[in-house]
């Protein structure tokens, strides 16, 4: 069974995190569990899409997977589809694209006292056009929105490249086209857009105004589908988080 157009998809879950007390541990079982997730939404989500190809949907049946040099995790088997993952707050995300790489990139939008000091972290981490387009924006609650929008774009398309972190942010930038959708990602030197990301919202069951979601592929493709697997066993054909 070969999947069918759209060829890119955005499959999403919630999970259910250790009850957070601000200990360090904790705060790493947490990060240990939104990973655990992720691996399963990706198996479960394959399986689902296509269950000739992904006969199993635990984690641990997945094909053989490989690192890049900077960590971007891939099949070994260059046929199968690209995936990327993410999670953050209550919600791991994968992307999965038949057409090339992919990238993914979900940001809980935290309350807007819990970043006292975004404007800096702005000045400090966005390209110039970003920075322009941000402040151009007097109202707090809008500045908000752009912020995540922004943030999430840019960590997508260093999860398409594969080179995460180590890409530095403020080199390139999100270009926003009138209607304050993402058009492309550019350079400074390049009048040529490098990467399309696409803003995705969640449903409004799943607090959608919580959360910026972010894909990015090099060529401009439709819209991802969006669809949500459940991970907590309340339905037939869906797993349980290890």
């Amino acid at each position: 069974m070969e999947i069918k157009e759209p060829t890119t998809y955005l499959f999403y879950a919630e999970v259910q995190l250790p009850q957070e007390d601000h200990s360090k541990a904790s705060r790493a079982a947490a990060v240990r569990r939104a990973h655990e997730g992720a691996w399963s939404l990706l198996a479960a989500s394959l399986h689902l899409l296509d269950p000739e190809r992904f006969p199993g949907s635990a984690a641990d049946q997945l094909p053989a997977v490989e690192k890049g040099v900077y960590g971007k995790p891939a099949f070994c088997d260059r046929s199968l589809p690209d995936f990327s993952l993410s999670h953050s707050g209550l919600f791991v995300v994968c992307a999965v694209s038949e057409c090339g790489p992919i990238g993914v990139d979900i940001q809980e939008m935290t309350p807007w006292d819990g970043y006292p000091k975004m404007d800096d972290i702005v000045t400090r981490f966005f390209h110039p056009k970003e920075r322009e387009y941000y402040f151009s924006h007097e109202d707090p609650g809008k500045r908000r929105r752009i912020f995540y929008q922004i943030f999430s774009c840019k960590e997508a398309y260093v999860k398409l490249t594969g080179l995460g972190l180590s890409e530095e942010f403020p080199g390139f930038y999100t270009l926003f086209d009138e209607k304050e959708m993402p058009a492309g990602i550019y350079m400074d030197k390049s009048d040529r857009a490098l990467g399309f990301p696409v803003l995705t919202k969640l449903p409004a069951q799943d607090n959608c105004g919580h959360y910026g979601l972010a894909s990015c592929t090099y060529q401009p493709l439709p819209e991802p589908e969006l669809r949500r697997v459940l991970l907590n066993g309340e339905e037939e054909n869906q797993i349980e988080i290890p």
